[in-house]
C-alpha cells in the first residue's frame, strides 16, 4: 500500500477519457456517457461565449458592490 497514487494512462486521442468510445474531434460530448470533452486531446478549456459572459457576470457582479457600497455611505 501506498500513499502516492498511481499514475493515470494517457488518454488516447480521439477516445473519452472516461468510457472509451471512439470520439470525433468536432464533438463537445461523448455520445455515450455524455461527458464533456472539454480541455481533452487538443480541444479548447472554454469557449469564447463561455469567456465573454463569465466576464459580463463577473462586471455586473462589481456593479452591484459599488453601488451597494456607494449607497451605504
Amino acid at each position: 500500500m501506498s500513499a502516492l497514487p498511481e499514475p493515470r494512462s494517457a488518454v488516447t486521442p480521439g477516445a473519452c477519457p472516461i468510457c472509451g468510445t471512439a470520439v470525433g474531434a468536432d464533438e463537445t460530448r461523448c455520445p455515450e456517457c455524455n461527458c464533456d470533452l472539454a480541455g481533452t486531446a487538443g480541444r479548447p478549456m472554454y469557449s469564447k461565449v463561455a469567456l465573454i459572459w463569465t466576464i459580463l457576470a463577473f462586471v455586473v457582479v462589481y456593479a452591484v458592490v459599488v453601488v451597494v457600497v456607494v449607497s451605504s455611505n
